[in-house]
């Protein structure tokens, strides 16, 4: 007999933003009190290349009876342009257990004993708040994971992780206000025709490129594309980003954050030092 999940697991606008914990690098989201592991965390964990194909699996389970309404939590995000609603699932432990269990990923049994350890861990109390600095960090994660890469092309947001990490953990924020990927990415395809780069590498293309599902943006994902490369460039993006991006405009991006108000002067410091440290002088 089909399980009704419509009406005891649909969580509520309101609901959808859950207070998050840390424990042993999960995320665990607290909902009634009840530690869950979001499905796209667990995709990434479980190495996936596309996560939200854990979505499908879940789904899968839920008709099928397998999940039980109390160990699944839906949270169903309405796009505010009228486009299709999102649907994002929070596992309890056993339901992380069933789905890693029938995931087939080679990563299954490590990532059980995980699991195990993390629940454990967060039963006797062992969590911390993670710092923005770690969201901002999980947030970029998350995207790069649900963009996986196009063979013989790269994305910005894959090619610029070094450097966008080095400004994460110098306290770069990454949010729905806070897309440096799009600045690298203007400035990129503008010096690709400029120096008529497609005449040695290749022509770029278009590829539809998702936001997670906590940015508004996301509202766009089945509409948005972006620009991706020939991975024959990806050396002469490298290159630029070290040689001309990182001091010439990055700056300028930063100045227009304290202007919004996004950041303050002495971050915008930290973060031009934090790239001067890692690139700059390391290239010069």
């Amino acid at each position: 007999m089909k399980r009704d999940f419509s009406k005891l697991n649909t969580v509520k606008q309101q609901l959808t933003i859950a207070d998050t914990v840390s424990v042993g690098g999960y995320q665990l989201h607290m909902l009634d009190d009840e530690p869950m592991i979001q499905d796209l965390h667990l995709a990434d964990r479980l190495g996936y290349d596309r996560p939200r194909r854990i979505r499908e699996l879940i789904k899968k389970m839920i008709d099928r009876g397998q999940l039980k309404p109390e160990q699944v939590r839906r949270v169903t995000r309405r796009t505010p342009k009228g486009g299709p609603p999102h649907t994002i699932y929070h596992l309890n432990e056993h339901a992380c257990i069933k789905v890693i269990t029938r995931s087939g990923t080679d990563l299954a049994d490590q990532i059980t004993d995980e699991v195990i350890d993390v629940f454990i861990a967060a039963r006797r109390g062992e969590i911390h708040q993670p710092t923005l600095k770690e969201k901002y960090a999980q947030v970029f994660l998350e995207m790069a994971a649900i963009n996986p890469p196009t063979p013989g092309f790269y994305s910005i947001v894959k090619a610029s992780s070094d450097m966008l990490f080095a400004c994460l953990s110098a306290g770069l924020p990454f949010d729905e206000h806070n897309l440096a990927i799009i600045s690298i990415g203007q400035y990129w395809r503008k010096h690709y025709d400029q120096k008529n780069l497609s005449k040695f590498y290749g022509e770029p293309k278009r590829y539809r490129q998702r936001y997670p599902d906590s940015f508004p943006q996301a509202a766009m994902n089945d509409h948005k594309k972006v620009w991706h490369y020939p991975t024959s460039s990806l050396e002469a993006f490298e290159r630029w980003l070290t040689m001309e991006y990182l001091p010439k405009h990055y700056p300028n991006y930063l100045s227009r954050k304290v202007k919004l108000g996004h950041i303050t002067a002495d971050t915008k410091l930290q973060l031009i030092d934090a790239v001067n440290d890692r690139f700059l002088l390391a290239s010069a």
